[in-house]
């Protein structure tokens, strides 16, 4: 296991879930006792933990269902919605309007603590009675089929995007209009299948690309126009496979290109990629950093995907706004602060311990969940703008600093005390979670390791006729209007699939072809594309300095460090 330079190993543990050993640093104890809470001046210090940081992001990441809608009942109206929770869900689900409304009171739900239970018992019992909002969405306009964003217009499954009009079939997602089936990207328009792309114009199947515009499938450029089979160029224009040529020679080739079976094409491409080194990290702007696609960050160890994140270990997918002093936190950031094992949870909150989807300047909490503007609340769920609360019952400043210490003495007796909430408190089957993406696992696996599971099929949908992906027309052209009626097959999963009529004004507007694959699988097929969330130390391929990268050893790819890398690219 790696150590950050400069932290001395002070305890060395073995995982209880999967035997792997990790390390307690100097630093990691000065950050539990920095988010240790206090009673009545007293602190009530938090244990080192128990699992190794991968099977802890694998916990948490269990109570996050990012891509997965359905159309079931609201529980209080009766109405038909979209819910990220399917129709046999164990607890109450609310229209997102209705939740957010004074029609019903989550104090209606709470008891008080029995010191002759197990905390997480009588916790989970109150988890599951209390109603849980559809989606988590705020300020969108036609925004039906989406989960987990804000100020979005016009836009059909897209899920964590914000400030976004006309997007389809996306994830992670800021300032965009357009675009389609794209993961991680911004401030972009007419996107079509790119991953991690930033002020980008009209591009399609581009990877970790910046400022370009009419690009194909190019890999770590910059600032580039008219690009094809490209890698690691920056002011380039009329390229194709890293050769300049004239404006009209390029055109001339690329519709040649094009033209080519796909597979032979994306072939070339592949070969064309591996004659070039790669970056050891995406890392720009940050100092004192180990991880990958990280910007502005600052003393961030073992950390990925973060933006504008200062003291941060074990994070991922940490979005921008000044994040600082945070530990195992998965999703979201915006100016969060102290968090620890904590998922889902942002927006100006702060000391925020072993949570769950806490939100906009919760303060204070612990072993949360559902919680929105709350502050100084333990073991509640699904409140909103209270104080002083545990297990949802309402008590006074100094009842509850009175209370919650000997709720704490009590989970140390259990051996409660410091572990994040148990995977069968999971919302989500194992495979509707982030964890499946970042973790997979068989059914049986994830069974075996105390996980749910979903054996939830939706409706097969009414379609005039269904047709097998292998006989639709190559030719945009040639695919009829009437294709909005049908159901396609999925080539690799043989999952049904429609079309709508925004996506098929998109893919005739650029001459695309109509997908083969099912929404699911052309998101997996995209996490494909990017390094998995783990760190190993090898050498630069170059001058043979010691790198941390998320290349293993035994991958293909020529890896060069920083330096090599700047020298390679910018001469």
């Amino acid at each position: 296991m790696l150590i950050p330079p400069g932290e001395t190993i002070i305890e060395t543990k073995s995982c209880k879930l999967c035997g792997a050993v990790f390390h307690i640093t100097d630093k990691d104890l000065e950050f539990y006792d920095k988010v240790s809470p206090v009673f009545k001046g007293k602190k009530e210090s938090i244990p080192t933990p128990t699992f190794c940081p991968d099977c802890r992001q694998q916990r948490r990441c269990v109570f996050l269902n990012q891509r997965n809608l359905y159309v079931r009942p609201c529980d209080a109206t009766g109405k038909t919605i979209v819910s990220q929770y399917q129709p046999s869900a164990r607890h109450p689900v609310y229209d997102v309007d209705y939740w957010h409304s004074d029609a019903w009171d989550p104090l209606g739900y709470g008891r008080s603590f029995d010191f002759s239970s197990s905390f997480f018992g009588q916790f989970e019992e109150l988890f599951f009675s209390v109603p849980r909002p559809s989606r988590w969405v705020t300020f969108n306009e036609n925004c039906d089929y989406m989960n987990g964003g804000a100020y979005n217009r016009d836009c059909y499954l897209i899920f964590n995007g914000s400030h976004n009009e006309r997007c389809y079939y996306s994830l992670g997602i800021a300032r965009c209009s357009h675009c389609m089936d794209s993961t991680r990207i911004s401030s972009s328009e007419g996107l079509y299948e790119c991953v991690e792309a930033s002020g980008c114009f009209r591009c399609f199947f581009c990877r970790a690309i910046q400022n370009s515009s009419d690009c194909w499938y190019s890999l770590a450029c910059g600032s580039c126009r008219h690009c094809f089979g490209c890698v690691n160029l920056v002011n380039a224009q009329y390229a194709i496979f890293n050769e300049t040529h004239s404006p009209e020679e390029y055109h001339r080739r690329v519709d040649a290109l094009l033209a080519l079976d796909p597979l032979q094409l994306r072939k070339m491409i592949a070969d064309h990629f591996g004659k070039y080194p790669r970056r050891f990290a995406d890392i720009n702007q940050s100092e004192n950093v180990i991880g990958n696609v990280l910007l502005s960050c600052k003393n961030a160890f073992h950390c990925f995907e973060c933006e504008n994140l200062e003291n941060g270990k074990w994070c991922l997918w940490i979005a921008n706004a000044d994040s600082s002093d945070c530990y195992d936190y998965t999703f979201f950031g915006l100016s969060a602060h102290r968090m620890y094992e904590a998922v889902g949870s942002w927006n100006h909150s702060s000391d925020i311990v072993f949570c769950a989807r806490v939100t906009n300047e919760s303060v204070r909490l612990y072993y949360c969940e559902s919680c929105n503007a709350t502050k100084d609340c333990f073991a509640c769920v699904g409140l909103r703008n209270k104080q002083y609360c545990i297990l949802n019952k309402q008590y006074t400043k100094e009842e509850y600093e009175a209370l919650v210490p000997k709720i704490i003495d009590h989970m140390r007796s259990t051996g409660e005390w410091g572990e994040f909430f148990p995977s069968r408190l999971g919302l989500f089957g194992y495979n509707e979670s982030v964890g499946n993406d970042y973790f997979p696992l068989s059914k049986e696996e994830a069974l075996n390791l105390w996980f749910n599971w979903s054996d939830y099929e939706a409706p097969f949908p009414k379609v005039e006729k269904i047709i097998p992906a292998n006989k639709l027309p190559e030719n945009i052209a040639d695919i009829p209007d009437d294709i909005l009626n049908w159901a396609i097959e999925c080539e690799i999963t043989k999952k049904p699939f429609r079309i709508i009529k925004q996506e098929l004004e998109f893919y005739r507007k650029h001459s695309l072809p109509v997908p083969r694959r099912h929404p699911d699988q052309r998101h997996l097929d995209r996490l494909a594309l990017r390094n998995p969330r783990k760190l190993y130390e090898r050498k630069c391929d170059n001058c043979g300095k010691d790198i941390i990268t998320t290349y293993s050893p035994d991958r293909p790819e020529t890896v060069y460090c920083e330096e090599c890398y700047n020298r390679e690219v910018y001469g």
